[in-house]
């Protein structure tokens, strides 16, 4: 495998693909007698990509401002340091908006720690609106938002609950 970032469409395909494999042993005529001893789960699967990851830590955050919002395009791995850099950057933002709503946009993501999470249910208890493209982001945020006894739509932005 390369030394390139798995982005989260990467992983999500991956877990599509080892979701369908099935315990099947070789045909007995081949001679080789081997058989899935261990099914791959999704979460062996996404630790073992985050294991991956971790050695890749690219962190951006842009700040894009529009007549209706400000978007912080949070980009990379989310990762200690980078979770303290985010806090102190969403905080900040809040300042001046004018009556715009603040939308934090995880599209481009690949990895989310544990303390990267914890943000951003700090962030999400907070009023926090969230904006995210991949299923396990999306699945992310419906956990957290759970976790914070609001529904998912109510923690996405308007564009993107209405995917």
């Amino acid at each position: 495998m390369s030394e390139a970032v798995v982005n989260l469409v990467s992983v999500e395909k991956m877990l599509r693909h080892f979701s369908t494999l099935q315990r099947k042993p070789h045909s007995p005529s081949s001679g080789v007698s081997t058989t899935y001893d261990r099914a791959v789960t999704r979460a062996a699967l996404a630790e073992d990509l985050h294991l991956f990851n971790a050695g890749s830590d690219m962190f951006r955050i842009s700040t894009i401002d529009t007549q209706r919002e400000r978007r912080l395009v949070v980009e990379g791995t989310l990762v200690r340091p980078w979770v303290d850099e985010l806090r102190k950057t969403w905080s900040n933002s809040g300042d001046a908006l004018e009556g715009r709503s603040l939308v934090i946009d995880l599209n481009n993501t690949t990895v989310i720690s544990r303390e990267g999470a914890n943000a951003i249910f700090d962030m999400m208890r907070e009023g926090a609106k969230f904006s995210c493209g991949g299923v396990l982001t999306r699945h992310l945020l419906k956990e957290l938002a759970h976790r914070c006894h609001a529904r998912l739509n109510d923690v996405l932005n308007e564009r993107c609950a209405e995917k």
